[in-house]
This record gives structure tokens, sequence and C-alpha cells, in this order.
């Protein structure tokens, strides 16, 4: 975008042609590759940026800061949300140094929708014992004291998973726990067909 501007007709293939040329003269340097990768997916040409961002994570495969930024890559190019959900879970686990308490919230509530129901239960908890709430997990020790405040969707994932585990001793209480925060908090039943 800064080696040519966005409407410039011939803007992606001189944009491209440039981190050709950077990527031969380094090699090794990963930036590179990251920016070439956002050039690809903000032109519209997602796999060719897949590509590039693979190439990229493959230099520092198991870096929770790469892993996130490769599963974000995933999540804008709106492709395969189960693995960019999975992979944004690893770059926690490694790294939650990484993540704001609510940009972790949205890796927990991407778990439930697309990757593993039960971890992201796990991270929910922990999230509201920071909140003070007794939880039966402790709050991860980087949101130890930082103000957070949990969604309406926190709330609506935990009470309909223990709702379909058959614990209603467990929904009833995050559904208390959510009746602080939003006085209006119900879960519908799901209808009968």
């Amino acid at each position: 975008e800064e080696i040519m501007p966005n409407d410039f007709s011939q803007g992606v293939t001189f944009g491209d042609r440039a981190f050709e040329q950077s990527v031969a003269a380094s090699p090794e340097r990963q930036q590179l590759y990251l920016l070439w990768a956002d050039h690809k997916l903000r032109f519209g040409k997602v796999a060719e940026g897949l590509e590039i961002m693979r190439k990229a994570r493959s230099f520092s495969p198991s870096s929770g800061f790469m892993l996130r930024l490769y599963g974000e890559y995933l999540d804008s190019a709106r492709i395969n949300r189960p693995e960019s959900a999975n992979t944004r879970d690893l770059s926690f686990r490694l790294s939650p140094e990484l993540y704001g308490i609510h940009e972790a919230e949205q890796v927990a509530l991407d778990m439930a929708k697309y990757g593993n129901g039960p971890r992201s239960i796990d991270m929910m908890r922990a999230f509201l014992a920071c909140k003070g709430h007794d939880t039966g997990i402790a709050c991860p020790a980087p949101f130890v004291g930082v103000s957070y405040n949990p969604s309406r969707d926190v709330f609506d994932v935990v009470v309909r998973f223990y709702r379909g585990m058959g614990d209603r001793e467990a929904a009833e209480k995050y559904e208390a726990f959510a009746k602080m925060y939003f006085n209006d908090f119900i879960v519908e039943e799901p209808k009968k067909k």
C-alpha cells in the first residue's frame, strides 16, 4: 500500500514486483513475507497471500506471536475458521501476554463456535474467575487484576453448554452470574421440532 497507492491501476503488479525483489534480496526476513501476505489479502488474492503467510510462519512455527498473526490472517480472509480458532488458541496458550482479556474472550468464543467446546468453556470460566466469580478455575496470570466486563455471549455459551450436559446446577449458577451484568438475561430453550 505504501509502495503503490490503491487507486493506481497497476498497484497490485508493481507491489508484487517490489515484494519479490525485496524477498530476493533478503529471503530470510519474515517481516517482508508478512507485509506481502497482507498486500495480497488487501487486493483479494487470498490463496496467494495464504501461501506467503505459510512461508512467514515456517521461520518460527512455534512462536505464539506468529501463530496469532497466522490465525488472524485466516480470520481476516474468512477462510478456515476452525483452523483460525485453534491456531489463535494455541497462540494464547503459548503467549497469553500477547492478548488483552477481551481478545482472549473472543478466542474462547471462536473456540466454542469452531473448535474445542470444552476448552472454550474452561477459558470462559477462567476469565469469569478474573471478575471474582467462583468458577473452580483460577484467573490466568496475565489477567489477574485486569478490569473485565464479560460479554453476554460468554454467559450464553456457558449456560447452554451446561444445560446441554444436563448439569442444571451449573447452568443456574452461571445464569445467576449473568443476571449480575444483564438483568434481562435469559437463554431460550431450543424449539422442539
